[in-house]
C-alpha cells in the first residue's frame, strides 16, 4: 500500500502540480516582453499578474466541496484541462480586457487543484508520512517554478512568449487526460460529505460548524500571511531585479529562479525532519508550530536586509534564503491542514487556499500602487516582512494535535 501511495504521488498527482506551477509562473517572466508587445502600462500589468489569482480565490471553497463530492479524479481533470486550455489561447488574446479574462479563466480552472490534491494525500498517507509526501508535492510545484524561468526565457528568446505559452497549454492538455486515463479514486474519497450516502451518520451542516472556530480563520490568516511573501516572488521579483538591479534579461530566467530551487530544497527538508521527529515521538504541536514561526521571521529579516542593500549577487542571496525559509512554513501548514480537518479537508483546504489567493492578488497590486505613486522600488519589500512578522505570531495559536471538530470520518481514514 505504502509503494502504491508513493507511485501515486510521483507518476501522477506531481506531474499536474509541477504543470500548474509552470504555467503560473511564465507570466512573470514575460511580463517585460508582453508590456513592450502589448503596450501595457505598470497598472494594466498589475492587474494581468494578480487577476488569475482572482479567480483561483473566488472558487476555491466551491471546489473543495466539489472535490469532496466528485472524487479528485474527475474533478482534477476537468481543472486541468481548462486550465492549459486557457493558457493555450492566452497569445491570441491581444488587448488588455481579453488577456486579463484569459488570466483569469486559467486563475479559476487551476481552483480545484490543491483542494484535490490534498484529498489524493491524505487518502494515501497516514500521519507519520504525511509531512515528506506534502513536501515531495510542494517540491515538484517548486521545481516548475524553478524551470519556469529558464525554460519560458529560452523559448522567449529563441522563439517568442506566445510561443511558450502554446507549448506549455498544450503540454497540460496531455497530461490532464494521462491522469484521467491511469488515476481511480479511493473508494474512502467518496463521499466524504453529509449531504452524501454514506452508513456513518454526519451531522447536519459540520461546515457551519467548521466557519464557528476561530482555528478555523487563523489558518486561512497564516496562509494569507505566508503568500505575501511567497506572492512577491511569483509576481514582481523578475521585475524588481530588472529595475533595481538591472539584471539583463538574458539572465532573469536562471537568476531569478534561485530563490524557487532554494524553496524546493527546503520543502524536502522540512518534510523529513518534520516525518522523523513525528516518528519518534516529539510533540507534534511543536513540530508543526515551532520551524515555520522561525522560518517567517528569518524571511522578515532578510527581506529588510535585501531593500537596503546595493550589490546584486548579495541582494539575490538574500531574497533566496528568505524564500527558501517559507518552505518550513508550507509544509508545517498543509500537514497541519490534514492533521485538524478529518473527512473536510477538501473544504478547509479550499478555504485556506481562498485567503491565499486572496493575498496573491493584493501584492501585485500594493506593489504597483507603491510603485506608481512613489515612483521607487525602494520599499516594497517591507510589505511582506510585515505579514511574515504578524504569521509568525499566529503560529502560537494554531493547536496542530486538536481537529477542528470532533467527528467520525465516513468511511475511515489512513
Amino acid at each position: 500500500m505504502r509503494e502504491k501511495s508513493w507511485i501515486t504521488l510521483i507518476f501522477l498527482l506531481a506531474p499536474i502540480n509541477f504543470l500548474m506551477s509552470l504555467d503560473r509562473h511564465a507570466i512573470s517572466i514575460a511580463m517585460p516582453i508582453i508590456r513592450k508587445d502589448l503596450g501595457f502600462n505598470v497598472a494594466e500589468a498589475s492587474f494581468i499578474l494578480s487577476c488569475a489569482t482572482w479567480g483561483y480565490a473566488l472558487l476555491q471553497p466551491l471546489s473543495g466541496c466539489l472535490a469532496e463530492k466528485l472524487g479528485p479524479r474527475r474533478v482534477l481533470f476537468g481543472a486541468a484541462f481548462l486550465w492549459s486550455l486557457a493558457t493555450l489561447v492566452s497569445p491570441l488574446c491581444l488587448g488588455f480586457a481579453p488577456f486579463l479574462l484569459a488570466r483569469f479563466g486559467m486563475g479559476a480552472a487551476q481552483a480545484p487543484d490543491w483542494a484535490s490534491s490534498m484529498l489524493v494525500l491524505r487518502q494515501h498517507f497516514s500521519t507519520t508520512t504525511r509531512s515528506r509526501a506534502n513536501a515531495f508535492l510542494l517540491g515538484f510545484i517548486y521545481l516548475g517554478s524553478i524551470l519556469s524561468g529558464p525554460l519560458t526565457t529560452w523559448l522567449m528568446l529563441t522563439y517568442s512568449w506566445k510561443v511558450a505559452f502554446a507549448v506549455f497549454g498544450s503540454f497540460g492538455i496531455a497530461v490532464s487526460l494521462y491522469w484521467l486515463a491511469l488515476y481511480r479514486d479511493q473508494p474512502a474519497s467518496v463521499p466524504l460529505t453529509a449531504c452524501s450516502s454514506s452508513p456513518t451518520p454526519v451531522p447536519v451542516s459540520p461546515r457551519s460548524h467548521l466557519l464557528r472556530k476561530p482555528r478555523f480563520w487563523l489558518i486561512g490568516f497564516l496562509y494569507f500571511c505566508t503568500i505575501c511573501v511567497q506572492g512577491f516572488y511569483a509576481s514582481w521579483f523578475p521585475t524588481w531585479l530588472h529595475e533595481v538591479h538591472h539584471v539583463r534579461l538574458k539572465d532573469l530566467g536562471w537568476v531569478s529562479s534561485a530563490p524557487w530551487a532554494a524553496l524546493y530544497v527546503s520543502v524536502l527538508l522540512a518534510g523529513m525532519l518534520a516525518d522523523q521527529l513525528v516518528s519518534r515521538g516529539f510533540n507534534l504541536r511543536l513540530v508543526r508550530t515551532v520551524p515555520p514561526m522561525l522560518g517567517l521571521v528569518l524571511s522578515a529579516v532578510l527581506l529588510i536586509i535585501a531593500s537596503r542593500v546595493q550589490g546584486t549577487v548579495l541582494a539575490v542571496c538574500l531574497m533566496t534564503g528568505c524564500l527558501g525559509a517559507i518552505g518550513f512554513v508550507q509544509v508545517s501548514l498543509w500537514s497541519s491542514v490534514q492533521d485538524i480537518s478529518g473527512a473536510y479537508t477538501g473544504f478547509v483546504t479550499g478555504c485556506t487556499a481562498f485567503w491565499g489567493s486572496l493575498s496573491a492578488s493584493l501584492i501585485p497590486l500594493a506593489v504597483g500602487w507603491i510603485v506608481t505613486e512613489t515612483g521607487s522600488w525602494a520599499d516594497v519589500l517591507f510589505l511582506p516582512a510585515a505579514a511574515a512578522c504578524a504569521g509568525a505570531a499566529g503560529f502560537v495559536w494554531l493547536q496542530p494535535d486538536r481537529p477542528l471538530l470532533d467527528i467520525k470520518e465516513p468511511g475511515g481514514a489512513p
